[in-house]
């Protein structure tokens, strides 16, 4: 009787478990295509087009995610549904990680709240809606993290360190910082697992080997790039101040329009938005009273969410700007784990649907105004205004004031035009830096896309005789 009891009782958890990931798969997937690419988006596809000698060398990004992109393009084509898509379905996937982790260090309960939170998520759901390494980036690490935690219970198969050390070299291939992380693996491990770690270092040394046939070469580009870097650096983070830190904290939180693209966040906070982190800091205050750091899990936990945030302020302080919610993303699972454990410390069911309701409610504005409003610039009406009374294929100059969303204008255009469904972006590629100063020109499929960043680059271009060339001239 008792063995039947259990079996019922698993049986509604993972339904429980199974409703959360379809919620998950939801809000994911909803509305998915329907706004269009925006400058980061196209800077991955544009990426991801490259000929493979420069994909992988001589980017100033890790190569993973836009190697993997290039594969998918060339079975989904540019529908902005499907360059999305890998992303949703890495952000379902980490739903379901961030229920076995959270599963792993707490209880069941600890892992299907945090994966409801997740799940909900508007920021979390807003890079699992793009064209970006962000959801790649998130899911890795909690697969990584994910070995971590069985290695640390004294697991030492073969196998385990093989698949743990293939997750450590995709993660460091996916973004540079994952290296944080790994930095924190082997403090827990060498803290808490001094014994034996003859398999820990191989496997340790194997992943840096691995990450070093890349590393090695992006250095050296980085170098060469050394005098271009600041027109393509981080000058859009704001430097590290009491207002930037709120209004990451807003942004993790509650989403709303700010997702760290902006020199100057609103901080304009609605009553749920208030609610909502108000209640995330007084759960994350109450879980630290059950956090014993002397356990293995506990300390990993706490180590994964303030580590890399402390890393990221003090090189902002004293280096760099370079703190951005964004950057964050890869803690936001393991943050939402220890919201979890604060309304675990709750012992009775009542206060914990209480407090998971009243969550959900306070969130459900953000997630209202997240799909009833474009979060992006519609460039592809731009694009449709501008060629409306021509063919796709009509000859004509486009005149754009330089600026980086050059790149997406001349993506539509490119797109519209190619009516046999070949597609060759090289615009960054090919002027490169030169987008910001202008005063190049791009010749596209039937279309000269003129850069000018002044009045004297227009004139020179005129008296080049460039207009007389092609029937038709645009101002955008």
């Amino acid at each position: 009787m008792g063995s039947l009891q259990s079996l019922k009782s698993d049986q509604k958890q993972a339904l429980l478990t199974g409703i959360i990931l379809v919620i998950a798969a939801f809000l994911r997937i909803y509305q998915l295509g329907q706004e269009c690419l925006w400058v980061d988006e196209v800077s991955s596809v544009d990426q991801a087009l490259r000929p493979l000698p420069e994909l992988f060398f001589g980017f100033i990004r890790a190569p993973l995610y836009y190697f993997l992109l290039r594969c998918w393009v060339r079975i989904s084509g540019l529908a902005e549904f499907w360059l999305r898509f890998p992303s949703a379905i890495l952000g379902i996937a980490s739903v379901y990680l961030t229920y076995r982790i959270g599963k792993s260090i707490f209880n069941r309960f600890v892992g299907q709240v945090s994966a409801l939170l997740l799940a909900v998520s508007a920021f979390h759901i807003f890079y699992s809606q793009e064209v970006r390494h962000y959801s790649l980036w998130v899911f890795l690490t909690l697969w990584s993290n994910f070995f971590l935690l069985r290695i640390l219970k004294k697991e030492n198969s073969n196998k385990l360190y093989v698949f743990y050390g293939i997750s450590a070299v995709l993660c460091l291939y996916t973004v540079q910082w994952s290296v944080l992380m790994l930095m924190i693996h082997n403090l827990v491990f060498f803290c808490f697992r001094k014994h034996n770690p003859k398999q820990w270092i191989i496997t340790q040394g194997a992943v840096m080997a691995g990450f070093l046939v890349w590393a090695v070469p992006f250095g050296a580009a980085l170098i060469k790039m050394k005098e271009t870097m600041p027109l393509w650096g981080l000058g859009w983070i704001m430097p590290v101040s009491g207002r930037s830190l709120a209004a990451a904290f807003k942004t993790i939180v509650c989403s709303g329009i700010y997702f760290g693209a902006a020199r100057d966040p609103d901080m304009a906070i609605s009553f749920s938005q208030a609610g909502q982190m108000y209640v995330f800091l007084i759960l994350c205050v109450l879980s630290l009273g059950g956090i014993d750091l002397k356990k293995t899990k506990h300390f990993f936990l706490l180590s994964w969410v303030l580590l890399p945030l402390a890393a990221i302020l003090l090189v902002s302080w004293v280096a760099f700007p370079l703190f951005s919610e964004r950057y964050l993303i890869f803690i936001v699972p393991g943050f939402l784990i220890l919201a979890g454990a604060g309304i675990a410390r709750f012992k009775r069911r009542l206060p914990r649907i209480a407090l998971v309701a009243l969550i959900i409610s306070l969130n459900f504005p953000n997630l209202i105004h997240y799909y009833a409003q474009d979060q992006k610039p519609r460039y592809d009406r731009a694009v449709q205004i501008i060629g409306r009374d021509a063919a796709a294929s009509a000859e004509v100059n486009i005149v754009i004031n330089s600026c980086p969303e050059t790149l997406v204008l001349a993506y539509y255009w490119e797109k519209n035009a190619d009516s046999r469904g070949e597609f060759s972006l090289e615009i960054r590629r090919e002027i490169g830096y030169k987008l910001v100063e202008g005063g190049i020109v791009y010749n596209g499929k039937g279309y000269n896309l003129i850069i000018a960043g002044n009045k004297e680059q227009l004139d020179r271009f005129v008296e080049n005789g460039l207009f007389s060339s092609l029937p038709e001239v645009w101002l955008v």
